[in-house]
């Protein structure tokens, strides 16, 4: 599952995946990378960074709505890709 997220609150959707990943029995892996937020949304989000399942990565600039989507994608590390927006939760 992948989530760009840039200036929103994405604590709650991930630690909902986290948990829903730990009852099934296949490999799966939650990436959110935030865009570029303000500081108050990284601070708010690096909270989950320890759950399992999820890889949580703060990049230094906005790089884009589809930059951010290609990123992710490259750097999964399974063939099937879920995208879902930040504020999906």
């Amino acid at each position: 599952v992948l989530i760009p997220c840039y200036n929103q609150d994405v604590t709650r959707l991930l630690r909902d995946l986290s948990y829903e990943i730990g009852t099934l029995d296949i490999d799966c892996e939650v990436r959110c990378y935030d865009d570029g937020s303000e500081d108050q949304w990284k601070e708010i989000n690096s909270t989950v960074a320890d759950l399992p399942y999820v890889t949580y990565v703060e990049l230094t600039h906005n790089l884009g709505r589809s930059a951010i989507r290609q990123k992710l994608a490259s750097d999964a590390r399974y063939d099937k890709l879920i995208f879902l927006d930040g504020d999906s939760g």
